[in-house]
């Protein structure tokens, strides 16, 4: 019955069945907005805004609208589930947001299960079917296979999710319930071959190839996991990879790709067993999230956050100390001639904990935002490194980006305090935000963090906030930065720069050793010199920049350790700096570890600039906004539009105005730059040079030129072709007027004016100083009125 649907389905074209649906009155469209990200209306400034809180119930509301459609086809409900898993597999493609894909997926699955599966044998069923007893009963298999076939992809996406955040258990989980989910698929549809076996013989042959694949997948994992703690063989992996690869090629391109990568990455593995491997003994990693804040000044942000931040409500949760000054090492008493240096406060939060969607510890992170009287403001988290290994830093690396997989963040309770009556210390009530959702119910049908979890924000069950990635919370801190500083009366006007992916990240490496194989348990070798370390195996995490996805088990095993986009070099005896496009390696194994703070802040000072640029190209571009609209009020010659000069010149004072900020914004700029090339910024000249590497890798000095161009192209352009324009008005106008006297004086005649004046002077008396008088006046109103008419064609405004 549906043999043409489902063969258009095996060759990867949907759009026959949302043809289907679309004659029965189902809104596809409305269907295949739900898992998409960016679909919300009338998005705001903010990551958040893309993402409505609504998602889970606007889900189900469509899908329980849509289904009494086909409640009465046969199949229609499975129908429905199909079309659905595929606006989701098609959305999965191309994004790294979950949370919208869990949540279409188990509302489709909770009202299709609900309002849709006929009772059985003997009834009618709740989707009010008139068919008989076999009928329903064929249907309602069919059903259970779509529900089934929703479960996998459930589980597909989970674990993507899991190999994102490097929790290889909670991958091999996900895997194994993708495999019996594909099977519980195979075991429903049985019973409706006979019945309807296009239909199910393209869920029995799509289930069937999914279990392969996740077999192959789940048995990668596990022998990776088996490697990376005990160096035991990856051989059958690879053999079970390759083999599963061949068989599915013919049927799938895209699974035997994705085996391919997990093949390459263990066979990378597999060939550096037996070479010396890296292990981090002490190091840390800094999250470095930069904003601007823009039409409030620098001085009067910090001045704000002396006297008011520690009330702030941020994030969920309140500073547990606001201090009046940046915690820096002297080396940064420096300073120009006007007394200008890198100065500011600091806002510490309290600490910030990773978990896994199923409660896996990842991590604990220091936090704290870091206020600039330069304006390079950012949010700094810090994660300590001890025995690390190159898997753990790839992993920890990650979560810098805010394309990472979804895990659970919220700030924790302090070490070992106990928290009244069950709340966390230094978390204040959600303050009920709107871009901010509750987790919802238990259970894996939860539109939240239950089961495997969301993408979404909401509480975190007991008290305050949690967010999916460190970049969510970095965005809602800075968000929440803004709102406090508006009710300041000397910051009202601010407004925020800021995006979820502009974050850079130091690496510090203080201390490392060597092993034979992955396994950690044998005899180690301390590092000792930068070729030590360049040469091991997992160095090559070190020196990379963090990439825009995870698209293979340990795929960083086959990333180079040199390339064109890492600019290294040794700077003083055993100090190796590596920078790439988002990452900062400050490497000094041989160095105590209170010497590298000064490195590390450094990395950190030219790292936060990004933010500074940002702001810097947001305001260039509302000034390059306001003089388009300057321009668009005065119209061409060829409208026959003409202003009343009251018009024009209150144009010319807004040109005026908007050309005087524009100097002050030009001014402002370029004094910061040469502040911040300068080396009188710091007091030591290595560190100087330190910051002028750190400046060159980063493209600080072409951005710089970049901007400053830019600049004068707004003030070159735009202002001055809308000056000209103003200026040829008036002298238009100037002339006309001035033509008009001309000629009233010529349609006189100046053989009229001697005539009267003649005339008055003959006849003496009043008479004649009345005439000598008016003929003055006609003289002087001439020669002002052409003195001001050239004047005015001369000015620029």
């Amino acid at each position: 019955m549906y043999g043409d649907l489902m063969e258009a389905l095996r060759a990867g074209d949907a759009r026959p069945l949302s043809g289907w649906l679309a004659e029965r009155g189902v809104d596809t469209e409305a269907l295949w907005r739900l898992p998409r990200w960016n679909t919300a209306p009338a998005p705001g400034t903010g990551p958040a805004d893309r993402r409505p809180p609504d998602r889970a119930r606007a889900a189900r509301r469509v899908v329980a609208e849509q289904l009494p459609k086909v409640a009465d086809e046969p199949c229609g409900p499975a129908l429905l589930l199909l079309a659905v898993v595929g606006y989701v597999e098609d959305a999965w493609d191309i994004t790294y947001h979950f949370g919208p894909l869990w949540q279409t997926l188990r509302a489709a699955r909770a009202v299709v299960a609900e309002h849709g599966t006929p009772a059985g044998p003997g009834s009618s069923g709740s989707a009010g079917s008139s068919a008989g007893p076999v009928d329903t009963a064929v249907s309602a298999a069919v059903v259970r296979g779509a529900l089934a076939w929703t479960e996998w992809l459930d589980a597909a996406i989970t674990v993507e999710n899991m190999l994102s955040c490097g929790l290889r258990p909670a991958q091999l989980r996900a895997a194994e319930s993708a495999c019996a989910a594909a099977e519980a698929v195979m075991a429903a549809v049985r019973p409706a071959e006979t019945a309807h076996p296009e239909l199910c013989a393209y869920l029995r042959d799509s289930a069937d190839l999914q279990r392969d694949y996740y077999r192959a997948v789940a048995e990668a994992v596990r022998a990776v996991d088996a490697f990376l703690t005990s160096g035991a063989p990856l051989d059958a992996a690879i053999d079970r990879l390759a083999g599963t690869e061949r068989r599915l090629a013919p049927r799938g391109n895209l699974y035997a790709s994705e085996l391919r990568a997990h093949r390459f990455a263990l066979q990378a593995l597999r060939d550096r067993a037996d070479a010396d491997w890296l292990r981090v003994e002490h190091g840390k990693i800094v999250y470095v999230h930069p904003f601007a804040l823009r039409d409030a000044a620098p001085s009067e942000v910090v001045a704000a956050v002396r006297r008011a931040a520690h009330a702030w409500p941020l994030a969920g949760a309140r500073p547990r100390q606001v201090h009046a000054s940046l915690n820096l090492n002297d080396v940064w008493h420096g300073g120009d001639i006007l007394g200008r240096r890198y100065e500011g406060a600091l806002a510490e939060l309290p600490d910030v904990v990773l978990e896994g969607l199923g409660g896996e510890d990842i991590g604990r992170l220091t936090a704290e935002i870091r206020f600039s009287e330069m304006g390079n403001h950012y949010v700094r988290f810090e994660a300590e490194l001890w025995d690390a290994s190159p898997d753990d830093v790839y992993h920890l690396m990650c979560h810098a980006g805010h394309q990472f997989g979804a895990c659970r963040v919220t700030f924790g309770p302090e070490p070992g305090a106990a928290a009244p009556d069950g709340a966390r210390p230094g978390v204040v009530p959600d303050p009920g935000r709107p871009d901010r959702e509750p987790p919802g119910g238990g259970g894996r049908d939860g539109d939240g963090w239950a089961g495997h979890g969301g993408d979404g924000e909401g509480r975190d069950g007991t008290a305050g906030l949690s967010f999916p990635r460190l970049a969510d919370l970095a965005m809602a801190l800075v968000t929440d930065v803004t709102t406090a500083l508006r009710a300041e009366p000397a910051t009202a006007d601010v407004w925020l720069v800021a995006r979820a992916g502009q974050s850079q990240l130091v690496l510090c490496v203080d201390s490392a050793s060597l092993t034979r194989g992955p396994a950690p348990t044998g005899p180690r070798r301390e590092v000792r010199t930068a070729e030590e370390l360049t040469g091991a195996m997992g160095a090559q995490v070190l020196t990379n920049p963090v990439s825009h996805l995870v698209g293979a088990i340990a795929e960083w095993a086959r990333f180079p350790v040199s390339h064109a986009l890492a600019h290294g070099s040794v700077l003083v005896h055993d100090v190796y700096l590596v920078r790439t496009p988002n990452t900062t390696l400050l490497a000094a194994p041989g160095s105590a570890q209170w010497t590298n703070g000064t490195r590390g802040t450094t990395a950190e000072f030219a790292a936060s600039l990004d933010g500074l640029f940002a702001g810097w190209l947001a305001e260039l571009a509302v000034h390059h906004e306001r003089t388009g609209a300057l321009r668009r009020r005065l119209p061409g010659p060829e409208s026959g539009t003409e202003l009343h000069a009251d018009e024009l010149a209150a144009i010319a004072a807004e040109v005026d105005a908007e050309k005087l900020r524009l100097d002050n914004f030009a001014i402002e700029t370029r004094a910061l730059v040469l502040m911040v090339q300068s080396p009188s910024l710091v007091s030591s000249p290595v560190t100087a040079e330190l910051l002028r590497l750190l400046l060159d890798g980063s493209g600080f000095r072409r951005r710089s030129e970049e901007l400053r161009l830019q600049t004068d192209e707004v003030a070159g352009e735009r202002l001055v072709l809308l000056l000209d324009k103003l200026a040829a008005r008036r002298a238009a106008r100037q002339r006309g007027k001035l033509e008009v006297l001309l000629a009233v004086i010529a349609a006189a005649g100046v053989s009229g004016i001697v005539q009267v004046l003649q005339a008055g002077l003959g006849s003496g008396g009043p008479a004649a100083s009345w005439a000598l008088i008016g003929v003055t006046a006609i003289v002087l109103a001439a020669a002002g009125a052409g003195y001001w008419a050239a004047r005015s064609i001369g000015k620029t405004y």
